[in-house]
């Protein structure tokens, strides 16, 4: 599957707001919003296309890495 992402960035600039929209690949918009610590927001059809079933991955060695920050997750309807 392909995925695409947006990232949208707000600036203040002499009192007033400029609203600018980038293409970005998901992986750099995660990158950036988690060290902006900015919400992420994902489309319900695109977490449910993306999801492995735990069953599917039975037996395989996994790893779950912690952060001493929380991460934002939004979920757009």
């Amino acid at each position: 599957s392909t995925f695409f992402a947006s990232l949208f960035v707000d600036v203040d600039s002499n009192g007033s707001a400029e609203h600018h929209h980038f293409d970005v690949r998901p992986s750099d918009g995660i990158a950036l919003a988690v060290r902006a610590q900015a919400p992420i927001f994902v489309r319900r059809k695109v977490l449910d296309e993306a999801a492995l079933d735990r069953s599917s991955i039975q037996g395989e060695d996994l790893t779950v890495e912690r952060t001493d920050e929380d991460i934002d997750l939004g979920v757009e309807p």
